[in-house]
């Protein structure tokens, strides 16, 4: 397993949906499909953004609101999105927590914020926010891309550019995610309705990937039999459908 210094994932209890321990407060839940259907996958993976994005993925609403997004952390911007973060919101992931009503409070040692729930003595500070984020990137397959501009034109141009993009998305309609990928895989595998609605959302995300490296190592292997690619040219992990794909 390749992971963050911060994160200790035991990749077998991720796969079969066990939560994973942050401290002894908190715990994050992997949902299974039926339960992302239930909940609403657009309202799921808003969620998901909202947790996981960055100052640089809101660019245009922070200028509006006075604030230059190359000058606030990763952290600042979750301490004031958290205030928004109700358990009708987070449930599938954090179950009665509820982030809203976390009050916020100055680390006199650096100086930095803190999330604290005297009721329920919980606390999140930045370290706390990185290993929940980074345990959320894994399991959506998502990564942190920071772009930081160069002059003051590229950084206005940058915040335009932004609006533009939300202003056009907002009149798409949604698009599935999960759907390419769950039909995908109850094809392929013959998998019934309600299975699939039992599996884990790592799980058939993994699954539908590992399919994918299934495919393409029989055409290498049927390609190299019948002598219609140059094997020495080809890696030598791509002969191998247990490959890791992580």
């Amino acid at each position: 397993m390749t992971g963050s210094n911060l994160l200790d994932i035991d990749e077998l209890q991720l796969y079969f949906g066990e939560p994973f321990r942050i401290n002894d407060k908190i715990s994050i839940y992997v949902p299974t499909i039926g339960d992302i259907v239930e909940f609403g996958e657009r309202k799921y993976y808003g969620m998901i953004h909202t947790l996981t994005c960055i100052p640089s993925d809101m660019k245009s609403q922070l200028f509006d609101m006075g604030i230059d997004y190359e000058t606030l952390s990763d952290f600042e911007l979750f301490v004031m999105l958290s205030q928004t973060l109700t358990p009708d919101r987070t449930g599938p992931l954090f179950g009665d927590i509820d982030l809203s009503k976390f009050k916020i409070f100055e680390n006199k040692e650096n100086g930095e914020p803190v999330m604290v729930d005297k009721e329920n003595d919980i606390i999140i500070d930045r370290l706390i926010y990185m290993r929940i984020v980074e345990y959320l990137r894994r399991v959506h397959g998502l990564t942190r891309a920071y772009d930081r501009t160069k002059n003051q034109f590229v950084h206005e141009m940058a915040i335009e550019m932004d609006r533009e993009e939300i202003q056009s998305n907002a009149k798409k309609p949604y698009k599935s995610f999960l759907w390419p990928l769950i039909s995908s895989v109850k094809a392929r595998q013959g998998y019934t309705k309600q299975y699939v609605l039992d599996m884990q959302l790592f799980e058939i995300v993994h699954e539908a990937n590992r399919l994918q490296v299934i495919v393409q190592t029989d055409a290498v292997l049927t390609g190299a039999h019948c002598g219609m690619v140059d094997t020495k040219k080809i890696p030598k992990e791509s002969f191998n459908w247990m490959r890791d794909i992580d």
